[in-house]
């Protein structure tokens, strides 16, 4: 008679709850929307091109016979450092500009030049000529990690501006990069029809008077190893090409074959190209199982009882990653799973399903999880933070991924051995790790096994879990994304590794540790712009490329190469 009672003054508390729960869902959204909206108002100036006010740029002194360029976007300086590569081109930036202020810092200490916090504010014309625009304009708008509003979105607008300035001085070389994205995204034109963002790119710059080409290029293929797949677009004025080159075909041919020649040059050249620093000289910030009396000295005698117990926390929080690895490397390494035959799990699940068209490799799926927590995954413990209810939700977002292992769990006895096995053993030291520590995204590219472990991966702990990859080559560089690490050493990436990884000079400095992620992350491959501008400059000074030109050689003006008076 009690329970009867009670349970519609459950189911009513139930519904108030709901309501409420959903209410406050509504006013985060409503907070969010407003904040957006203020974002966007803040843009607004790199919107309207006649509304921005203009500086006038200084007039630089240029040094003759030299290229010059500008660099806009400028980041940490990635296209200007690429320029100094080409030492058959003398050249000289004579203006950068970037919005962030601590690119601006590392700009002006790595290449004492001055950069303006606004290229929509810079005023260029005829009286200030240059030889060619660099630009890594915002990638965000057109990456897969955003919002994929390409032209529409504020920052996506940036590329306006350069064209005006492109309008306005006729520069005889461009130079733009953008993540891959920027190929497959669509936009509408002015008339409403969907055209490619990359398109209506390439459309602007013929009408200004380019013949242009592009290509999606890695530094893996010059056995720089960090897969970063990112489209550059050249742009030659069409008054400088020779006479067999008449389209945008024809230039694309030439300068994409001479390209992939030095593609296979610099390949050689990069056999054995060193990224790690010896251990010994690695920081113990960067390490995972650093302890507190591994640091200097003269830094913690430095620190107050609150800094201290920061950093503290810091390192015990690094000393669970490395635990995690731990346990992982022994799953991976169980020699149980010597007698699971891929094909065998694949039989086992057609079986269990009825799903005739299963091909997959189970061995390497890229998510796997704490089996236990799994099988309760539809129960939201309260006791969750945040976090761990996120990575309860991402689990349910990753079903069919988790349903595949439960169904091979409960149909294949060998699996369902290995798995009750393994967590028998080490389920307790699970549970003491943070949630997201006990998801595995394995795509590291081999079997498991008693000859498997994952001392030669890299590695980086994500939000969704513990991400491996194969060793061959580093995930790429993400401005807000963890830093690999190196699970052989138990440490992540340096940033002095970082910077080689993006083909930066030797001895390159940043200002601090919080901006040096995300400027690595945000900036372009030195090599790879290097690459592509040869490939374009080949074009209009043939002569300069047939042998490697020293340092200390002088080179002739080219502006009197182009039979044009001198800047």
């Amino acid at each position: 008679m009690t329970s009867k009672t009670q349970s519609p003054t459950k189911k009513i508390i139930k519904k108030v709850v709901k309501k409420i729960i959903k209410k406050k869902k509504n006013i985060k959204k409503t907070i969010q929307k407003k904040v957006e909206q203020k974002k966007v108002e803040q843009m607004k100036p790199m919107i309207t091109l006649k509304d921005t006010v203009k500086s006038t740029i200084p007039d630089p002194v240029i040094k003759k016979g030299h290229f010059t360029f500008i660099d806009l976007c400028s980041g940490t300086g990635g296209f200007h450092m690429a320029m100094d590569r080409i030492k058959e081109i003398k050249s000289q930036v004579i203006l950068a500009a970037d919005v962030d202020v601590n690119c601006r810092k590392v700009y002006e200490m790595n290449h004492n030049l001055e950069v303006h916090d606004d290229l929509t504010t810079i005023d260029t014309d005829e009286h200030h000529p240059f030889d060619a625009i660099f630009a890594g304009f915002p990638c965000q708008p057109f990456s897969v990690a955003g919002k994929r509003m390409g032209l529409d979105d504020a920052r996506g607008t940036i590329i306006h501006y350069i064209f005006e300035m492109i309008r306005k001085v006729k520069p005889k070389f461009i130079c733009l990069e953008n993540v891959k994205g920027l190929k497959s995204l669509k936009n509408k034109d002015k008339n409403g029809a969907e055209v490619q963002a990359y398109n209506l790119i390439y459309n602007v710059l013929a009408d200004l008077g380019y013949l242009v080409t592009d290509r999606v290029i890695s530094p893996h293929e010059v056995n720089i190893p960090q897969v970063r797949e990112r489209v550059v677009i050249l742009g030659i004025r069409k008054d400088l090409v020779r006479d067999d080159i008449k389209t945008n075909e024809d230039l694309s041919r030439v300068v994409l074959t001479d390209i992939e020649n030095m593609i296979v040059q610099r390949r050689k050249e990069n056999e054995g190209y060193k990224i790690f620093d010896n251990i010994s000289t690695v920081h113990p910030k960067f390490r995972l199982d650093a302890k507190l009396s591994d640091y200097p000295t003269e830094e913690i005698e430095g620190l107050n009882e609150k800094e201290l117990k920061k950093l503290q926390k810091k390192i015990t929080t690094k000393n669970m990653k490395a635990t995690s690895l731990d346990l992982w490397d022994k799953f991976v390494s169980m020699k149980e799973w010597d007698e699971i035959d891929n094909k065998e799990l694949q039989e086992c699940y057609k079986k269990a399903t009825g799903d005739k068209r299963c091909s997959k490799n189970f061995k390497q799926e890229h998510f796997f999880i704490d089996f236990l927590h799994y099988k309760n995954s539809n129960v939201m413990p309260e006791s969750l933070n945040y976090t761990g209810r996120r990575n309860l939700i991402l689990c349910k977002t990753f079903k069919n991924k988790c349903d595949l292992w439960n169904i091979l769990y409960e149909n294949h006895e060998g699996l369902r051995q290995l798995i009750d096995t393994f967590l028998t053993q080490y389920h307790s030291q699970f549970l003491e790790l943070p949630l997201q520590q006990r998801y595995l995204e394995y795509s590291g590219g081999e079997d498991y096994g008693s000859e498997n472990t994952l001392s030669s991966k890299y590695c980086q702990f994500r939000m969704s879990g513990v991400r491996i990859r194969k060793g061959t080559t580093f995930p790429t560089l993400v401005k807000s994304g963890p830093m690999p690490i190196y699970i052989k050493e138990k440490r992540y990436l340096t940033f002095e590794e970082g910077a080689r990884l993006q083909s930066l000079k030797p001895g390159f400095k940043f200002v601090n540790d919080s901006s040096a992620m995300k400027q690595l992350g945000n900036g372009v491959n030195v090599q790879v712009i290097e690459l592509m501008m040869r490939g374009a400059l080949k074009q209009i000074f043939p002569d300069r490329f047939t042998e490697q030109v020293e340092d200390n050689e002088e080179v002739e003006d080219i502006n009197e190469e182009l039979g044009e008076d001198e800047q």
